[in-house]
């Protein structure tokens, strides 16, 4: 049987939803909105049938997590978020659509390889050591907060959690002339800690010609 690709999944959930929501097609905003599927499987379908462990920092009402869900065959993956409970209620008064509840709280919830953790500031260095430990996570996604203060800071946090030769992906970075400013202020982080070592390399998503934060910066452990 063929195997189906991030996006042919994506259209699977998109699909059993009843009333998608335009900012995010009712699913997440990885895809149609921002264009990150095709990068994301190239980097994770070595390990599509390998047991994987994986934390997604942002996870909102969890679409995203349903597309890993049903891409790899083998985790354990953890959502973090900042909202108490972002299935149900999220506090940006800007796009009230957040607060409706989440088509896929049951399955999640319902999944015991899927563990959730809400009321969690992803900048938190203590909140981050005292939840999970280091060394731990094949992929790391941060798709929280969006300003390079926010996202440099949630590395700080979370990349000690990384496995080696494991991927760190930091989304949504707002304008391509911000990526060689957020990879100095990580290399001389890893300078400042002489950790230098660790760093197997970056590599840069961008298609910002589209929308001006389609732009996705890895981050490979050695």
């Amino acid at each position: 049987m063929t195997e189906k690709s991030m996006i042919d999944i994506f259209y699977d959930v998109k699909n059993t939803i009843n009333t998608p929501r335009p900012l995010d097609d009712g699913v997440s905003d990885k895809h149609e909105y921002h264009t990150y599927l095709q990068f994301y499987e190239n980097k994770m379908k070595p390990n599509r049938n390998n047991h994987i462990k994986l934390l997604e920092i942002g996870t909102l009402r969890g679409g995203s997590m349903m597309l890993w869900k049903r891409f790899f065959t083998d985790y354990e993956m953890h959502g973090l978020d900042y909202a108490k409970d972002p299935f149900n209620f999220c506090p940006l008064e800007d796009h009230p659509q957040y607060g409706q509840p989440s088509p896929f709280e049951g399955e999640l919830k319902g999944d015991s390889n899927i563990h959730l953790h809400f009321g969690i500031d992803s900048m938190d260095v203590k909140l981050s050591n005292d939840n999970f430990e280091n060394n731990y996570f094949d992929y790391i996604l941060d798709d929280g907060d969006h300003t390079g203060h926010g996202q440099y800071l949630t590395f700080v946090a979370y990349w000690s959690k990384l496995k080696s030769e494991g991927k760190y992906f930091i989304e949504d970075i707002r304008s391509i002339d911000r990526v060689p400013l957020l990879a100095n202020f990580i290399n001389q982080y890893m300078i400042d800690c002489r950790i230098t070592g660790e760093l197997a390399g970056f590599e840069v998503y961008d298609n910002s010609k589209q929308r001006p934060d389609d732009i996705i910066l890895m981050i490979t452990k050695k």
